[in-house]
């Protein structure tokens, strides 16, 4: 039987089956491989007349087991099908240089999954029906990293932010923005604690800066604003309105107060 060394050496031993050198189906793809009863089963070789191309095991005229697939564009799926669809695991290449490596379902990433981007970028966690959605780290190619929920192909739920200069942020997140409470640190030791609505701080929140200084009170836009408490390294707590940002009345000192939790 004329069947070439690579052909050969994945073919079914199966005395059932014969070997086809060629036949042309009625949908004009071409098919080199294992027969039975005038359909495809075992290893075969089948061509599209665009050029797209299956190598692999097939069962019942489906690709069905271990099988690479040859799309016309140049992406290349390797890895396990059912029924004519990538379902377990495999390898997708797009010919921009992404891929993704994981686990697979009718077609579309389904589980754990590594997604590597041309630049650099790298996800690894849950996929749901395509896209990633459950727990999850995506790495940036310019050294910010996220872990943590994501819903939708986006940051949403709970997570920590690390930015590439040592800033972080951690809480609540909605469609890639800060959204909810959260805990947002800076290198030189100032942090955030408090509300945040999309991305700014709004509600009610307290910053610390380095040298121990703190401000307690409301926020809005990403200012200071409403009623608020000043509290110096030293314990005196004043107080204040702000607006925007800006002080709208004289400081009043706390009375009988020279220490003051934050």
């Amino acid at each position: 039987m004329k069947t070439g060394g690579f052909v050969k050496d994945r073919l079914l031993n199966d005395p059932t089956l014969i070997f086809v050198e060629s036949h042309t189906f009625s949908d004009g793809t071409s098919y080199r491989g294992q027969m039975r009863d005038d359909v495809r089963h075992g290893f075969g070789i089948l061509i599209w007349p665009d050029g797209a191309k299956y190598e692999g095991m097939f069962e019942n005229n489906k690709a069905n087991g271990r099988g690479k697939y040859y799309h016309i564009d140049g992406d290349i799926y390797e890895g396990d099908w059912c029924e004519d669809m990538a379902s377990g695991n495999g390898m997708y290449i797009h010919s921009s240089g992404c891929k993704y490596r994981g686990q697979w379902e009718y077609d579309k990433q389904q589980g754990f999954g590594i997604e590597e981007q041309a630049d650099g970028s790298v996800y690894s966690g849950d996929f749901v029906n395509g896209v990633k959605e459950g727990r999850g780290c995506y790495a940036w190619h310019d050294g910010n990293k996220f872990m943590g929920d994501w819903r939708n192909n986006m940051i949403n739920g709970s997570g920590s932010y690390i930015w590439a200069d040592g800033r972080s942020y951690t809480g609540s997140w909605d469609e890639n923005k800060m959204h909810g409470r959260g805990i947002y640190k800076w290198l030189d030791g100032r942090a955030y604690v408090g509300d945040y609505i999309h991305d700014k701080k709004h509600g009610y929140g307290v910053y610390i800066w380095a040298d121990g200084r703190a401000y307690l009170g409301d926020w809005a836009d990403g200012k200071q604003d409403g009623n608020g408490v000043y509290v110096l390294p030293n314990g005196v707590v004043k107080s204040n309105t702000y607006s925007a940002g800006q002080k709208t009345g004289e400081w009043k000192e706390k009375e009988g107060s020279d220490k003051a939790e934050v």
